[in-house]
């Protein structure tokens, strides 16, 4: 056979592979539209059934569309995870960010960094989000069910069960499968276990495209290089170089940091990436365009940051809140020289700096919006860089709908006296690749409780049982063979708790002006939890060995904080006239006005 004839079978063979992957695709996304649809069309109600029928539809719908526009504004969340340590005086951007610092509106970020300088994402996958519109639907249908007190008046005898709800989201629709197991009697009884209905939303296409936005982001870090760029241009941002002036330049920190909040809010809502539409009607400079591969999408995309939000600034090696020009003869042997000659003075500062940004996306068709928010990072002046694996975000991964592998797994509660015993209504997910799937919860089986059901096959499966009032329990498994598995769960306690700060003459109460904070860490278990005092008189904890850390922060009575002052600052200077050129010099003096100063941490930690 000649080369050529080669070519030709391989392109052939190309497309027609590339043609059976298309229809595949195509096919199993109406597969699962139809799937919630298909059971209950195949059925004629009659009319009694098909009016409440009706009437749990409509509401559902409401419901659902509810649940999906809380999901849209908090970064692919209804609750946001819980910090470690929470938002205040000692984390004060946390792992959220307050839009308009009243705690009502808040946005998630999506890569963050905690107070001990560790970065953490909390990106969700499009399994997590589907669990969590399942759990609010869950959670909110319950007035749906009240509304049918109209029906009862009317004459209807109405029944049903706990309703149990399962999302599938797609790019342009949300779909639902609530099982009620609804009986409904009106002269003739008839029975209906599952209302299924869905909504147009572009959420799965949204998702999606912020997936791409932020990893993206993640990859070439343009949110910090844009940062550490206004930061270079803008005079008011001192970093480094020289000036002639007799007397050095002077700044203080809160300037610095009020200057860099305008200069970021006048320009990150500038940039834009290249294959998104802008919501700007000029043409921004093409240095704020982001060259991204890919196609085009009608998707508008917005960076925002306003003065109103958090910028946290720390100078490194300065002491004091006046930023000041060295001379150069301090510097340098030959400034001895040089400088009765001329005035020369040099500054270079080096800058930690974190600051949030929201992404948010909107559909122009539809009106929706997703949006989250990230933490831009300069860390000794350098942008951000990734110390860690970029993670790869599941946006639709198929794994969790067609288990094959069935399991009977036990959620074991440890006692005080080294007794397991199983638990009864302890969810079960188990996390295979990138996606999480939702199992179900251990009930009674026989006479133990349990949960048997099949689970997807993966060669390391990691089981999770949680239940309130316990540590959650994982177990690493190979799920392409049945099998029974448990998990331990160490109960959580409830201690009091007594505050004494150790000082060289003994032990003494904390103070009114005193705010202690300790962290605990099992080494067991890694369960971790925060105590700040005064406020909080308890404790929650698991049994076993603990990490501690204590932090103590002194405080005026109207709270952490510099007072401002207005101070006076001199300097050697040449004297005037031909003399001045010999190196005679005068003192001269100028008053600063330092006002009262902030700082975003303080205080002393003892390990």
């Amino acid at each position: 056979m000649k080369r050529g004839q080669v070519t030709a079978f391989a392109i052939v063979g190309i497309a027609i592979l590339a043609l059976v992957i298309t229809v595949f695709f195509v096919k199993d996304t109406l597969f699962m539209r139809d799937l919630f649809k298909q059971k209950e069309e195949s059925i004629t109600l009659p009319e009694h059934a098909d009016k409440v029928k009706t009437f749990m539809r409509s509401c559902f719908e409401e419901t659902l569309r509810r649940g999906i526009d809380l999901l849209s504004s908090r970064g692919g969340y209804i609750d946001i995870p819980e910090d470690v340590l929470p938002k205040g005086i000692i984390n004060p951007m946390s792992n959220y960010l307050d839009v308009f610092n009243d705690g009502f509106v808040r946005v998630p970020y999506w890569v963050y960094q905690t107070q001990s300088g560790v970065l953490k994402t909390q990106a969700p996958t499009k399994t997590m989000m589907e669990i969590t519109l399942s759990e609010y639907m869950d959670n909110n249908v319950a007035s749906c069910f009240d509304g049918l007190e109209d029906f009862t008046l009317q004459g209807y005898e109405i029944t049903n069960d706990q309703p149990v709800s399962k999302v599938k989201i797609l790019d342009n629709e949300v779909l639902v499968n609530v099982y009620v197991n609804m009986r409904v009697i009106r002269g003739v009884e008839f029975k209906f276990e599952e209302i299924s209905t869905s909504v147009n939303s572009r959420l799965g296409a949204l998702y999606t495209e912020a997936v791409d936005v932020f990893n993206t982001g993640e990859e070439k870090n343009f949110l910090e290089n844009y940062v550490y760029d206004m930061m270079v241009v803008y005079d008011e941002i001192p970093l480094s170089g020289v000036d002639f002036s007799c007397s050095p330049r002077i700044w203080t920190t809160r300037d610095v940091a009020q200057d860099l909040k305008k200069v970021v809010a006048m320009n990150v809502p500038l940039i834009k990436l290249e294959n998104f539409k802008h919501e700007t009607t000029s043409e921004s400079a093409e240095y704020f365009v982001v060259a991204k591969e890919g196609g085009e999408t009608s998707t508008t995309l917005n960076f925002m940051y306003t003065e109103e939000w958090p910028l946290l600034l720390d100078v490194l090696g300065e002491d004091g809140p006046v930023l000041r020009g060295k001379p150069f003869a301090s510097e340098s042997e030959a400034g001895k020289y040089i400088n009765p000659l001329f005035c020369l003075n040099q500054y270079e500062f080096v800058y930690n700096i974190k600051l949030p940004v929201m992404v948010v996306l909107y559909d122009e068709g539809t009106g929706e919006i997703f949006q989250f928010a990230v933490q831009v990072i300069i860390d000794h002046n350098q942008p951000r860089m990734n110390k860690f694996d970029i993670p790869t975000i599941d946006v639709g991964s198929p794994i969790c709908d067609y288990p094959s592998t069935e399991l009977k797994m036990f959620a074991l509660g440890s006692t005080p006296s080294g007794q397991l015993d199983p638990l009864a209504n302890a969810n079960i997910d188990v996390k295979c690749i990138n996606a999480l799937c939702h199992i179900g919860n251990t009930r009674l089986e026989g006479s133990e409780y349990a949960l048997t059901a099949k689970v997807p096959a993966c060669m390391s499966a990691l089981v999770i049982a949680s239940k309130e009032g316990y540590v959650k329990g994982e177990e690493m498994i190979s799920t392409n063979e049945p099998a029974t598995i448990s998990m331990i769960l160490d109960p959580l306690y409830n201690l009091n708790i007594e505050t004494q700060i150790m000082t060289s003459g003994g032990t003494r109460p904390i103070q009114p002006t005193e705010l202690a904070v300790f962290r605990f860490k099992n080494q067991g278990n890694g369960y971790e939890t925060t105590v700040v005092v005064p406020g909080m008189t308890s404790i929650t904890l698991a049994p076993g060995m603990y990490e501690v850390e204590s932090s103590l922060v002194v405080i005026d009575e109207s709270g952490i904080r510099i007072e401002g002052k207005t101070t006076e600052v001199c300097d050697d200077a040449p004297q005037g006239g031909v003399l001045g050129v010999i190196g005679l010099t005068e003192k001269k003096c100028r008053e600063v006005e330092i006002e009262d100063i902030k700082p975003y941490r303080s205080g002393i930690r003892a390990q």
